[in-house]
Protein backbone atom coordinates (compact mmCIF):
# COMPACT_ATOMS: atom_id res chain seq x y z
CA UNK A 1 0.00 0.00 0.00
CA UNK A 2 0.86 4.04 -0.18
CA UNK A 3 3.15 5.36 2.17
CA UNK A 4 1.32 8.32 1.37
CA UNK A 5 -1.96 7.38 3.28
CA UNK A 6 -2.16 4.59 5.40
CA UNK A 7 -5.49 2.78 4.77
CA UNK A 8 -7.25 4.30 8.27
CA UNK A 9 -6.55 7.87 7.86
CA UNK A 10 -7.61 7.60 4.37
CA UNK A 11 -10.19 10.10 3.39
CA UNK A 12 -12.07 7.51 1.22
CA UNK A 13 -10.89 3.88 1.94
CA UNK A 14 -9.62 1.29 -0.58
CA UNK A 15 -12.78 -0.96 -0.16
CA UNK A 16 -15.11 1.94 -0.66
CA UNK A 17 -13.23 3.62 -4.02
CA UNK A 18 -13.63 -0.33 -5.54
CA UNK A 19 -17.35 -0.35 -4.60
CA UNK A 20 -18.08 3.19 -6.17
CA UNK A 21 -15.99 1.37 -9.42
CA UNK A 22 -18.34 -1.83 -9.50
CA UNK A 23 -15.53 -3.28 -8.96
CA UNK A 24 -16.77 -6.13 -6.28
CA UNK A 25 -15.59 -9.26 -6.25
CA UNK A 26 -13.36 -8.70 -8.92
CA UNK A 27 -8.89 -9.80 -8.64
CA UNK A 28 -7.62 -6.35 -8.58
CA UNK A 29 -3.67 -5.24 -7.34
CA UNK A 30 -4.69 -3.03 -4.32
CA UNK A 31 -1.08 -1.38 -4.46
CA UNK A 32 -2.26 0.09 -7.95
CA UNK A 33 -5.99 0.97 -6.76
CA UNK A 34 -4.04 2.64 -3.89
CA UNK A 35 -1.58 4.54 -5.77
CA UNK A 36 -4.79 5.83 -8.35
CA UNK A 37 -6.64 6.82 -4.89
CA UNK A 38 -3.98 8.42 -3.12
CA UNK A 39 -3.31 10.81 -6.27
CA UNK A 40 -6.56 11.97 -5.92
CA UNK A 41 -6.43 12.91 -2.42
CA UNK A 42 -2.89 14.00 -2.88
CA UNK A 43 -4.67 16.58 -5.85
CA UNK A 44 -7.92 17.74 -3.79
CA UNK A 45 -5.64 18.44 -0.43
CA UNK A 46 -3.48 20.44 -2.70
CA UNK A 47 -5.54 22.12 -4.59
CA UNK A 48 -7.51 22.99 -1.21
CA UNK A 49 -4.67 24.08 0.42
CA UNK A 50 -5.76 20.93 3.46
CA UNK A 51 -4.79 17.57 4.27
CA UNK A 52 -7.76 15.73 3.84
CA UNK A 53 -8.31 12.61 6.37
CA UNK A 54 -11.22 10.72 6.87
CA UNK A 55 -12.02 13.32 10.12
CA UNK A 56 -11.97 16.43 8.42
CA UNK A 57 -12.65 15.51 4.78
CA UNK A 58 -16.34 16.94 3.49
CA UNK A 59 -19.12 14.99 1.51
CA UNK A 60 -18.07 17.75 -2.09
CA UNK A 61 -14.10 16.35 -1.55
CA UNK A 62 -15.27 12.47 -0.98
CA UNK A 63 -17.24 12.72 -4.07
CA UNK A 64 -14.43 14.94 -6.06
CA UNK A 65 -11.84 12.14 -4.88
CA UNK A 66 -13.78 9.19 -6.30
CA UNK A 67 -14.63 11.29 -9.57
CA UNK A 68 -10.82 11.99 -9.82
CA UNK A 69 -9.19 8.75 -8.93
CA UNK A 70 -12.09 6.81 -10.97
CA UNK A 71 -10.85 8.92 -14.13
CA UNK A 72 -7.33 8.25 -13.45
CA UNK A 73 -8.17 4.05 -13.01
CA UNK A 74 -10.12 3.93 -16.19
CA UNK A 75 -6.88 5.28 -17.96
CA UNK A 76 -9.10 7.55 -20.21
CA UNK A 77 -6.81 9.39 -22.92
CA UNK A 78 -9.96 11.66 -24.37
CA UNK A 79 -8.80 15.85 -23.30
CA UNK A 80 -12.41 16.20 -23.82
CA UNK A 81 -13.56 13.51 -20.95
CA UNK A 82 -10.65 15.22 -18.61
CA UNK A 83 -11.82 18.30 -19.24
CA UNK A 84 -14.88 17.91 -17.94
CA UNK A 85 -14.11 15.41 -15.23
CA UNK A 86 -11.73 18.28 -13.97
CA UNK A 87 -14.25 20.97 -14.31
CA UNK A 88 -16.72 18.54 -11.97
CA UNK A 89 -13.79 17.36 -8.90
CA UNK A 90 -12.73 21.11 -8.82
CA UNK A 91 -16.29 22.65 -8.64
CA UNK A 92 -16.82 19.96 -5.67
CA UNK A 93 -13.36 21.61 -4.34
CA UNK A 94 -14.64 25.17 -4.47
CA UNK A 95 -18.11 24.31 -2.92
CA UNK A 96 -16.47 22.94 0.06
CA UNK A 97 -13.42 25.39 0.59
CA UNK A 98 -16.05 28.12 0.40
CA UNK A 99 -17.85 25.93 3.13
CA UNK A 100 -14.84 25.47 5.08
CA UNK A 101 -13.92 29.73 5.16
CA UNK A 102 -17.44 30.54 5.78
Amino acid sequence: MSDNFPEDNRPISIETFIKFMNLEGITLDLDIVALHLDAAINYCSKRNETIYTKENCPHEVKMAILGYATHLFEGSDAKQKEEVVMKGVNRLLDIAREQITL
